[in-house]
């Protein structure tokens, strides 16, 4: 595992004391420990941020998370006590052209939920999901009504491969 250099200021950080780079991508740095371009902004930020401040700053999210009842509950565990949900304190930063992509995909994805849903719930005839193109598909997932408009996903990080 090599250790987190950022061109030199961030092995100093506390932050950074023990992070290790294992063979698993990265969203921030390279395998060679440098900060990739979309996080220098960032990096840069982290570098002079004692290490008491960001343990503030997720011991108060969490509070806020807990708050809200963004949480969920373990049944199998004797104590039954919410947890809130996972999440990293540092932004997924994505670049114009990962955005587009996966914007396409989510896009994608939604509209075939709708469909499956209008299926199920509105009896839409499936036949047609194979049978009209894709603008015809949509015009009438908006005239009928959509179902889902608004969703989650969670981004995870990777290489994607090359759209064909």
């Amino acid at each position: 595992m090599a250790p987190v250099s950022g061109g030199g200021p961030v092995a100093l950080s506390p932050l950074f004391a023990s992070y290790r780079l294992d063979s698993s991508f990265d969203e921030m740095f390279d395998a060679d420990g440098q900060a990739r371009a979309p996080y220098r902004a960032l990096l840069a930020r982290l570098i002079d941020l004692p290490l008491e401040d960001m343990r503030r700053r997720q011991r108060e999210a969490d509070a806020a998370f807990l708050q809200q009842g963004i949480t969920f509950t373990v049944y199998s565990d004797k104590g039954g006590t919410e947890r809130v949900f996972p999440y990293d304190l540092l932004p997924r930063i994505l670049t114009n052209a990962e955005w587009e992509r996966i914007s396409r995909g989510l896009s994608q994805r939604l509209l075939a939920l709708n469909m499956f849903l209008l299926y199920r719930v509105k009896g839409f005839p499936w036949e047609r999901f194979f049978a009209v193109a894709k603008w015809s598909l949509l015009a009438y997932v908006v005239t009928a009504g959509l179902i889902v408009s608004v969703a989650a996903v969670d981004v995870l990080g990777a290489t994607l491969p090359s759209p064909p």
